[in-house]
């Protein structure tokens, strides 16, 4: 799978007389390839220790039932935590757990190791 999306050629590499495939319709054709893998490895990443393995995935990792510095956190302030940090919209949050975990995700609180930058 590529881990990185297809480079988009500039409109300048286009010679305009109507080559079947167009440099530009071969580009599209590479990124709607490209993100039916991204779909189908988040769909199988749970299967897969639950690391996506693509250059938007984050990892995460806290020992079961470590407590470092710990706070309390909802679903959706994960969201905005990793959104913030790392300065993009496009952040995806996969949660994996024990099943009983998995059943009650919709009152899910997590407890997250959090060290802040300064150390403390």
């Amino acid at each position: 799978m590529e881990t990185e999306p297809p480079a988009k050629p500039d409109e300048s590499d286009c010679c305009n007389s109507g080559c079947n495939p167009c440099i530009l319709d071969v580009y599209e054709e590479q990124l709607k390839k490209y993100k039916r893998e991204i779909k189908s490895s988040a769909a199988s990443a749970a299967t897969a220790n639950c690391i996506l393995p693509t250059r938007d995935s984050v990892d995460i990792s806290v020992k079961y039932n470590e407590i470092v510095h710990t706070k309390k956190l909802e679903y959706d302030d994960i969201k905005t935590y990793l959104k913030d940090k790392y300065e993009t919209t496009n952040v995806n949050v996969l949660i994996c757990g024990s099943d009983n975990f998995m059943e009650d995700i919709k009152n899910l609180v997590l407890r997250c190791s959090m060290v802040e930058e300064n150390g403390a």
